[in-house]
């Protein structure tokens, strides 16, 4: 009876096929066909066959032919590089110039700002730099003390103002 069972799941996996192996990578041959049919370079392989694998494991993929398959998303991939997520600038108002902080010198009212903000909820601006915290902090210790902010002692009093 085990042995039926056996042969059933054999002939299942001829059927719908098997899961990805962590070790597949594609052969010399199905390399030098994705290399010549769509233009990728050994780097694109490289980089694409990591989310190959991430993408067929997560999904459960089953297939009778896994050189096949990375064909046909290897098919796809100027498709996908042409999809790329855009960059998005946190910081920039709409209309504005990005800010590039080793150039842009604060201002007072601009480290008080950043202050205020962080003494009242812990929030450091990343255009500042690093956080009064750390060590390499470049925000005037006179505007940190002025607010209960120690970086020494890394203790921050909570402060609102009226």
């Amino acid at each position: 009876m085990k042995k039926a069972s056996q042969e059933s799941k054999r002939g299942l996996s001829n059927v719908i096929g098997k899961p990805l192996p962590s070790e597949w990578v594609p052969d010399d041959p199905l390399c030098t066909k994705v290399l010549s049919d769509f233009g990728m370079t050994t780097e694109d392989i490289n980089t694409e066959l990591p989310a190959f694998h991430a993408l067929n494991v997560q999904l459960g993929t089953m297939s009778k032919d896994w050189s096949a398959t990375f064909y046909l998303y290897a098919k796809r991939w100027k498709e996908r590089q042409g999809r790329a997520a855009p960059r998005l600038e946190l910081n920039k108002m709409p209309g504005s110039e990005p800010i590039n902080s080793a150039l842009w010198k604060p201002t007072e009212k601009d480290w008080e700002g950043a202050v205020t903000l962080y003494a009242s909820t812990g929030r450091w601006s990343a255009q500042f730099g690093p956080d009064p915290m750390s060590a390499a902090c470049r925000c005037p210790k006179s505007i940190l003390n002025r607010y209960g902010i120690n970086p020494e002692t890394s203790e921050r009093s909570i402060h609102r103002r009226a």
